[in-house]
């Protein structure tokens, strides 16, 4: 029997699965490590889409009949669609969706690879990201309660993966938008009271003298223009808790 050497491309042949495998589990445990929810997303795009590529066409030319599969892509199309019907065509919206459509599809295509691949590893590195979930609430629970007492502070589930605000934030910049694009617009009272009385009625919120913020939990603040710096909050001692109480 003749013996044949590997070569350098058989050797690379052979770690790519292994190497996909591992950018991929800690592309999922990377939701328990940054602070930003947006830090695991450009974490994929830097170094995970891009070995992606090898194996996203043979994938999806795989599960391209499966009906869930098929839901998917349609509900992206629409997704893509949608982005046409404002006026006037937001074109850097339009590119985060494209962006979200093809991270998502290369995201089904690599994890359909991986399984395919070695089902039994697949499930050992799921497997260890939940271990590595579990000891990240685990340390965060620990050093949650060394800072604050035990039980008055109390943690508050956000039930959910992603900022609940986002949406809200999405809405009000849209809005913003348009209002900038208005150009001038009269004012609806006299004095520095004008000012914010002027942005509240823009955007649909009637008089009131509540103290709660302005527009779904976010608050506005508006001033004529100005060389000096405007403060928006500043710390205030809770002397409960200070070391320098009298």
């Amino acid at each position: 029997m003749k013996n044949t050497r590997l070569t350098s491309s058989d050797h690379l042949r052979r770690a790519f699965p292994f190497l996909l495998l591992a950018v991929y589990g800690i592309f999922l445990c990377s939701y328990f490590i940054f602070n930003d929810y947006s830090k695991p997303y450009q974490f994929y795009a830097r170094v995970v889409f891009i070995p992606s590529l090898f194996v996203v066409v043979g994938s999806i030319r795989n599960v391209w009949k499966h009906p869930l599969f098929q839901m998917i892509v349609a509900y992206i199309l629409y997704l893509l669609l949608s982005g046409f019907w404002s006026d006037p065509l937001d074109w850097y919206r339009f590119g985060q969706k494209a962006t979200i459509a093809v991270n998502l599809i290369s995201f089904i295509a690599v994890t359909y690879f991986l399984v395919q691949w070695n089902h039994s590893f697949f499930e050992y590195m799921l497997q260890a990201c939940a271990f590595f979930a579990a000891a990240a609430a685990v340390i965060n629970i620990v050093v949650f309660y060394g800072d604050n007492s035990f039980p008055t502070a109390r943690l508050t589930p956000i039930r959910s993966l992603t900022n609940i605000n986002d949406h809200v934030f999405d809405e009000l910049l849209d809005k913003m938008i348009q209002i900038h694009k208005m150009g001038y617009i009269k004012s609806v009272g006299i004095g520095h009271k004008a000012i914010g009385e002027t942005l509240e009625s823009s955007l649909g919120i009637k008089p009131n003298a509540s103290k709660k913020p302005d527009y779904k939990g976010i608050e506005l603040k508006a001033s004529r223009s100005s060389k000096n710096r405007s403060n928006l909050f500043s710390k205030t001692p809770n002397w409960k808790l200070s070391r320098l109480k009298g």
